[in-house]
């Protein structure tokens, strides 16, 4: 642990705790205090918080108080808050999906520990995010999209954004990587946004052939983190996006209620085995 950086050493004292193992979780917590005064690589800062908050959201159920660590739970997160957008700036698409991996971490930390004050913070940091056009593409559309997902943001909000960045003055790149944060998460909140599809309706019909076979690869990516359900969803919504007519409605589908009944006793006999 002594020579440990700062999120193997939070990850040793969620360990700890678990274990059930207070003396080396003192030692831990005290390591730990010296070192989160000095640390200040912001990926270093995020990485160290979701265990910590694991410890203080349960760590009293183990007899390990969350006083002592709370206080540096709200020292990392005012630094990382201090610090993201700068540490978002000027950087590749690489290095971006790492940093969206990293802000989805705090982000479920943040929940984890449910203080409000602590969640307002944090989301006006990401409202920084998405308004700043020095972030990185990618970042962008991730801040824009969890500050929807929060209901930080109303819809009108959320389709003005995704219009500016996808509007003809935007490079094809930059707007490509920023839909593919945008589309980071479930599927389901996005479904009902007529108006958001039809912006990237008109977005992609305006991208030159050689432009869209180059984009193609990540455009297929931002997609492929959706279920196959959200996908066919998806799929019938552009099918019907702009159309006046009228969606077909299913077609019956007739079941053998005798046949169907036959296997019952077997699915009764699964579930009481998985009870035992």
């Amino acid at each position: 642990a002594r020579n440990a950086d700062l999120p193997e050493l939070t990850s040793l004292l969620d360990v700890a705790v678990l274990a059930e193992l207070p003396q080396a979780s003192a030692e831990l917590l005290l390591l730990l205090q010296n070192q989160a005064a000095l640390a200040n690589d912001i990926t270093h800062l995020m990485r160290a918080l979701p265990p910590l908050v694991s410890v203080a959201r349960y760590g009293d159920v183990r007899g390990t108080s969350h006083l002592h660590v709370l206080p540096i739970i709200h020292s990392l997160t005012e630094r990382i808050m201090l610090g993201l957008p700068l540490a978002c700036t000027g950087i590749d698409e690489q290095a971006a999906e790492q940093m969206v991996s990293h802000i989805e971490a705090v982000q479920k930390a943040i929940d984890t520990l449910g203080e409000q004050a602590l969640a307002d913070g944090w989301s006006g940091c990401l409202q920084k995010l998405y308004l700043q056009d020095s972030i990185a593409p990618g970042v962008q559309g991730y801040a824009l999209r969890l500050c929807y997902d929060k209901q930080r943001i109303d819809e009108e909000t959320l389709t003005q954004q995704t219009h500016r960045m996808l509007s003809s003055g935007s490079p094809a790149a930059i707007a490509t990587t920023w839909l593919g944060g945008l589309l980071c998460g479930s599927g389901l909140l996005l479904l009902h946004q007529d108006a958001l599809w039809q912006v990237i309706d008109q977005w992609l019909c305006t991208l030159p052939d050689d432009i869209f076979m180059e984009r193609l690869a990540l455009l297929r990516r931002a997609f492929s983190g959706f279920t196959p359900s959200e996908r066919r969803q998806m799929g019938d919504k552009v099918r019907h996006l702009g159309s006046s007519e009228p969606r077909q409605a299913s077609q019956e589908i007739n079941v053998d209620t005798e046949r169907a009944s036959a296997v019952l006793p077997f699915l009764q006999h699964l579930f009481e085995e998985s009870i035992l």
